[in-house]
């Protein structure tokens, strides 16, 4: 919910919207992403 929350302030929105959440699902899991790959190729996160 906080990065929900951060679209919305940046979108200048009152509110959390529909929208916002949506974005922040995508940006979590593209990030999970990115970390399993990092692993897999064997890169480690400092």
């Amino acid at each position: 919910m906080r990065l929900a929350r951060t679209v919305s302030d940046i979108r200048g929105e009152k509110q959390i919207s529909e929208e916002a959440i949506w974005e922040a699902m995508s940006l979590s899991r593209s990030q999970e992403n990115n970390r399993v790959e990092r692993i897999k190729q064997g890169v480690r996160e400092w």
